[in-house]
């Protein structure tokens, strides 16, 4: 093993360009458009770099930044409910779950500045600089409108005045600045035509982002640095179906006037390359890489998918992958790569190793020399500072919402209404479809499962659903399964269209009734016109695709070549459908017609790697030996996460009689899926013959056993997915509660002016508080309109505007020389210009949750549907913990109060009591209204 203590010379200049495809970039280099790119890639290796599913970018630039998948990392879409109250909020980095490689190199002594990583928000408290992904976005393209800089958008705060001034509004833009993407400009009617507005504002925010960087490079110390730009994404969702040639379907002056935007926005990050490079050294390494590829060519789509998320039907599987400095090899060309391998790979080049729990690898073949440096178990498990947010920062989002609608059932919050109720539902809808596929793209398909059920039995409508489900089914070999649920969504699907078709035909009849014309419609009317048209049409392509599918589960290998030749003629140029009908005739051993169908697809998409496996297992057949080993070479170089790729490649290899590399090629495809008895049995075959092993023979032998009894359960449903635990438990509270009183000077206050504040969570205790401060003699602010009951006999002491304290404020001068009764989750709406001081109440979550269960079980109500103990009793942990920083950073007086100690030592708290409120009374009065027999729900 090699020295892993990091070089104090080593640095890492990481660039990102969001979506950028080397299909637009290779015409610009070879016209010499791109000179910065061009030496780049001269000095160094390059090639392309594959994506993962879903290609949306929050959850793709967090694998890059940590080497996991998001079912690891826990960044699962664009958007998250909002933890602090109702309605959702842009995704942030605090659902992000594992280090990042700039926490990770934190722990190693190296300083990182990170500008505009998407998430980044909030900027994370590192060793550097970091610049978060609010800070370049401009709500307004108005000169006159105000443009704050996002608070929490940098860290350290000393430079927050600074950057500010380096944004750039797109107000500044000046022609110069727009016309070499679009020259015609002059021409365009701005209040028609919006694309040149959304042009600008792209292009500012693209030039703050450069601006953060180039100022950061230059002044600020640091040995990694990261920049994301998200330009050429936005750019190509908005102009990519103008970039020439004209596709039929585009208007003629809409071409003319935008067809040079892509290309003049790739020459543009070019100029901005230019200058990142200037500013470092020749002993700085450079890595350049994109997260996906965006379709510029006959493969992107001309229409987007009626879903959230639709856009991203526009990505295409490869980005690029760029990297230069010393140490790296030169003129090589990098295949295989993925994405996950770039934390590894960044590791290595600070002399670091990768980890167990990473997903990717060190790409070791961009290096002049190999040097291996062993893994540890994981990163997340060695202590330090990393410059994380606190774990009470953190806070699982769907986990918060869950913990909210507890309190709303529980009457401690107000209801948050349900239009926003829906928002919040839609939104963890769609952050667990995408953790659906993402368990699907790492092979979890088990992991899965249960997740696309709940979700298309809650939105039946939702098809995706469904066909995501079958996919499942499929992949693990259910075949009943899989015909049975598609057999449910050809139904719902054309009670859907029916349906669909009856409103429309309603509509259209109200509307001439109104005399209303198309272009005489409003937005809501026009959008609801489009979706009934979508939901009213059938697909009959994907349907014929997935009956095709299901046959050949079915090993009804004739009706599946029926079904994909159905689906042919609706789009000839999908490689989708001849690469199945070349597995189906495959299987009927028409090998010479199968490969014929691999080439096709070839010819449609020349990266696709499994139409190059398939075309290698049609010539193993064949007895074309070096065709077949090339073939599936080719296709390793797209994927090299593929198992039954390395399997393929193998049987070329023994067939050619080249045991050694076989068996390398075996153990990899095991590697990549343990659960791969046709891998052990090769080896088996290997060791029993011309590798002679009796003990390796045994050993795969059992192996192979171990994994077909692994997929037995699995198909059987008797394996419980695999979802990975949070690593925080369920412990009984924040912390060891203590009975503890720290003053800070409201006793010195008019106590007229105080506020006395009760909180904590609901069941651990507030009533009972109320009670003693009730017989101290402070008056209570109450309505009374909660009657005493089984579970508070001696009353709840509530105000009903205090539950509404996030939107109702102006009660609070009425609470002044009084005690109030807050929820803890409340506190930090409490306005700043009144003096309080607090009393917490802290009890075991168990017994928290299990008083609260009982009491909606009391009330006739049911558990909210998302909720879950544990969950809870993490959300509950963070939030006990948040509330508690919270409180000692307010500088008001706090004293924090076990509930356990009010029964076992009543007098003791009640004379703690009186020395924290500055009040002289008999503590055997006050101790006398707690009443040990009400203590119920204990942990047993």
């Amino acid at each position: 093993m090699s020295d892993n203590t990091p070089s104090q010379s080593r640095r890492l200049l990481l660039i990102g360009w969001d979506a950028a495809d080397w299909n637009v970039i290779n015409p610009l280099l070879e016209k010499g458009e791109m000179p910065a790119l061009a030496r780049l890639i001269d000095q160094g290796v390059s090639g392309e770099i594959e994506t993962l599913y879903p290609a949306l970018s929050p959850m793709l630039w967090t694998s890059i930044a940590t080497g996991k998948r998001p079912y690891k990392h826990g960044i699962h879409g664009f958007s998250e409910p909002n933890p602090h109250g109702p309605g959702v909020r842009p995704v942030t980095n605090v659902s992000r779950n594992t280090k990042a490689v700039w926490n990770i190199l934190q722990q190693n002594q190296q300083k990182s500045n990170v500008v505009g990583w998407w998430p980044s928000h909030p900027a994370e408290p590192i060793d550097g600089v970091m610049v978060s992904n609010h800070y370049h976005q401009a709500a307004s393209v108005d000169p006159d409108a105000q443009w704050p800089l996002a608070a929490k958008s940098v860290h350290p705060p000393r430079l927050r005045s600074e950057l500010a001034k380096l944004r750039f509004h797109p107000a500044e833009l000046m022609p110069e600045h727009i016309l070499p993407f679009v020259p015609k400009a002059a021409e365009i009617d701005q209040s028609k035509d919006s694309r040149l507005s959304t042009l600008g504002k792209m292009l500012a925010e693209c030039i703050t982002v450069n601006a953060a960087a180039t100022a950061l490079i230059q002044n600020e110390p640091w040995d990694f640095m990261g920049v994301y730009f998200d330009a050429i994404d936005h750019f190509s969702h908005l102009f990519m179906k103008y970039h020439p040639p004209r596709r039929d379907w585009i208007n003629e002056r809409d071409f003319e006037l935008y067809q040079g935007v892509v290309a003049g926005a790739y020459r543009f990050h070019d100029m901005m390359l230019d200058a990142l490079l200037s500013q470092v050294d020749d002993d700085t390494t450079v890595m350049l890489i994109s997260d996906h590829g965006f379709h510029p060519n006959h493969l992107r789509p001309r229409e987007i998918p009626n879903e959230p998320a639709g856009p991203a039907a526009e990505h295409s599987p490869f980005g690029i992958f760029v990297m230069s400095g010393p140490g790296i090899a030169t003129g090589n060309k990098i295949q295989g790569a993925s994405l996950l391998d770039i934390t590894p790979t960044i590791l290595q080049v600070f002399g670091l190793p990768a980890a167990d729990d990473m997903d990717g690898r060190v790409l070791h073949e961009v290096f002049e020399e190999e040097n291996l440096i062993e893994t540890i178990p994981s990163w997340d498990d060695v202590p330090g500072d990393c410059g994380m947010h606190s774990a009470d920062f953190r806070l699982d989002p769907q986990e918060a919402q869950a913990a909210l609608q507890q309190l709303v059932a529980l009457g401690y919050i107000e209801d948050p209404g349900e239009e926003i109720g829906e928002v919040v539902a839609n939104t963890n809808r769609e952050l667990q479809y995408n953790l659906a596929r993402s368990y699907m793209d790492g092979n979890r398909h088990i992991d899965a499962i249960p997740i696309l059920q709940d979700c298309w039995e809650r939105w039946p409508k939702e098809s995706r659903f469904g066909v995501q489900l079958i996919q499942c089914h499929l992949s693990l070999e259910q075949a009943s399964d899989a015909r049975t649920a598609l057999a449910t969504l050809v139904k719902r699907k054309q009670d859907l269209a029916a349906s669909a078709k009856q409103e429309l035909q309603d509509l259209a009849e109200q509307l001439e009734a109104e005399g209303k014309k198309d272009e005489e419609l409003d937005e809501k009317q026009a959008k609801q016109i489009r979706s009934l048209r979508m939901q009213a049409s059938l697909n009959p392509y994907a349907a014929k695709m997935l009956e095709g599918n299901v046959f050949f589960a079915e090993k009804n290998f004739d009706g599946a070549v029926a079904c994909y030749q159905q689906a042919e003629p609706f789009h000839q140029q999908r490689p989708e459908v001849f690469m199945r009908q070349g597995h189906a005739l495959r299987e009927l051993e028409r090998y010479e017609e199968a490969a014929s169908r691999f080439r096709q697809a070839l010819e449609l998409d020349p990266r696709n790697p499994q139409a190059h496996l398939g075309l290698c297992r049609c010539q193993l057949k064949l007895d074309k030996l070096d065709e077949a080993e090339a073939s599936a070479r080719t296709s390793l170089d797209y994927r090299f996460l593929n198992p039954w790729g390395h399997y393929f490649l193998a049987a070329a290899m023994i067939r050619n009689r080249s045991f050694h590399e076989a068996v390398d090629a075996l153990e990899e495809a095991i590697a990549q899926n343990p659960n791969f008895p046709a891998a052990h049995e090769a080896l088996v075959e290997i060791y029993s013959g011309p590798l002679r092993s009796f003990e390796q023979q045994g050993r795969h032998s059992q192996l192979a056993n171990d994994a077909r009894d692994r997929i037995k359960k699995m198909q059987e449903g008797r394996l419980a997915p695999s979802v990975p635990t949070d690593k925080l438990q369920s412990e009984s509270s924040f912390e060891p509660a203590k009975l503890v009183s720290i003053k800070r000077g409201a006793a010195k206050s008019d106590s007229s002016e105080v506020i006395t504040v009760v909180s904590g969570l609901p069941r651990s205790g507030t009533s009972l508080m109320m009670n003693m401060l009730d017989a101290a003699g402070i008056e209570i602010l109450t309505d009374g309109q909660r009657a005493a009951d089984e579970d508070n006999p001696r009353g709840y002491f509530e105000y009903l505007p205090a539950t509404q304290l996030r939107t109702e404020r102006a009660w609070i001068p009425d609470a002044k020389g009084k005690a109030v009764k807050i929820v803890a989750q409340l506190l930090r709406y409490l306005p700043k210009n009144q003096k309080y001081r607090f009393i917490l109440m802290d009890r075991s979550l168990d017994e928290v949750l299990a008083s609260q269960e009982k009491m909606l079980a009391r009330n006739g109500k049911q558990q909210p549907e998302s909720s879950d103990s544990d969950a809870l009793k993490r959300v509950f942990k963070q939030q006990l913990t948040r509330t508690r920083h919270f409180l000692e950073k307010s500088m008001c007086d706090l004293m924090v109060v076990p509930f356990s100690q009010c029964i076992s030592e009543p007098q003791a708290v009640a004379e703690k009591l009186g020395d924290f409120l500055n009040l002289e009374f008999d503590a055997k009065d006050i101790a006398a209204r707690i009443d040990s027999k009400l203590y119920r729900n204990r942990r047993s």
